[in-house]
């Protein structure tokens, strides 16, 4: 099937099968530079920033985070 090499190109795909803890994913997700518009490291590079807090809801904790209490817990971050 032709979705088969879509899937296996798709980068939450590939951070899915690397990562198993939250920490790992989490790390994974802001090394690629297709999520900087949604979430990215500060430039300081101690901590991060969530710019589009609805895309990362939507688009990417569902994929990344099967269980919803995982993206309950990590938006109890609060942006100062």
């Amino acid at each position: 099937m032709e979705f088969i090499g879509i899937e296996e190109n798709d980068p939450l795909i590939k951070i899915s099968k690397k990562a198993d803890t939250f920490p790992q994913k989490l790390y994974l997700l802001l090394s690629y530079k297709e999520f900087a518009e949604i979430i990215r490291w500060k430039d300081h590079g101690f901590c991060f920033e969530i710019i589009q807090k609805r895309r990362l809801i939507k688009e990417i904790m569902p994929k990344l985070f099967h269980r919803k209490f995982f993206f309950l817990k990590f938006f109890y971050f609060h942006k100062n």
